[in-house]
């Protein structure tokens, strides 16, 4: 049995993820109409639902087309109250975007193996510290695979935690694979239950290497969270303008 992915958050091995959207990246400007917690502006459950229904017409008009209208609605029914509560817009964060992202593209959970399987072709959203210290790696390239298509070819993957002391949490983490029929091994720095986000650096080098044409880019949820596409350049330039803040193709 296979957990939806518009439902996923309702159970408890997702906790991280909630913990992870408290903050979040985005500029939303609107008239101020009132005072919630800290001071800031408030939305009454009607504007968020216009907020909601806008930033999702942007996603698809970027080609985010799993932004779509039968997403939208589950949103609206789902996660109005949340947002009008917690999201105070005279600040540079945005929970608005990270659930749709996270409802999109943070994967289902077999609900009785735990095993982790990709939901989306187009984003991927991941918690810095993970469920499964063991497949960590091996998930994150399951992850970002899909969003590649055909265009990147990613196999024989192994993950090696040999390296890592059990008991302090710490050592070297070696993931191996081949991309393209090319073998690749990066070598994390273990901490605990947390990734290395050099692998995002990694991995934009790999695709550097094998002339992929397009790369990862990624926005921090504000919280533990990561979103990731992969595209162009240009692209992420026109997310920038759209969406009103940058995509980051490195962990630095």
């Amino acid at each position: 049995m296979r957990i939806k992915r518009y439902f996923i958050f309702e159970f408890s091995v997702l906790k991280y993820f909630v913990a992870g959207i408290l903050l979040c990246l985005l500029c939303l400007f609107l008239p101020e109409r009132g005072s919630g917690f800290g001071g800031g502006t408030v939305a009454t459950a009607g504007e968020m639902q216009s907020i909601v229904r806008s930033r999702m017409e942007k996603m698809r008009e970027l080609g985010i087309t799993e932004a779509d209208k039968e997403l939208e609605e589950v949103i609206l029914a789902e996660w109005t109250d949340y947002l009008t509560e917690s999201v105070d817009l005279t600040e540079e964060m945005n929970q608005i975007d990270s659930i749709i992202y996270y409802c999109i593209g943070s994967g289902e959970y077999d609900d009785e193996t735990w095993e982790w399987t990709p939901s989306s072709e187009q984003v991927y959203m991941f918690d810095m510290e993970v469920f499964n210290v063991g497949s960590m790696y091996t998930d994150f390239l399951h992850g970002i695979m899909p969003l590649m298509g055909e265009e990147v070819r990613i196999t024989d993957i192994e993950e090696d935690l040999s390296g890592v002391d059990e008991e302090s949490g710490m050592g070297t983490q070696i993931l191996r694979f081949r991309c393209n029929g090319n073998p690749y091994e990066f070598q994390a720095e273990a901490h605990y239950d947390w990734m290395d986000m050099n692998v995002m650096d990694f991995m934009n080098g790999v695709l550097r290497q094998e002339n992929a044409g397009k790369q990862l880019w990624a926005a921090f949820d504000g919280g533990q969270g990561i979103i990731v596409f992969y595209n162009t350049e240009d692209w992420a330039k026109q997310y920038k303008k759209k969406m009103g803040y940058k995509l980051m193709s490195s962990a630095e």
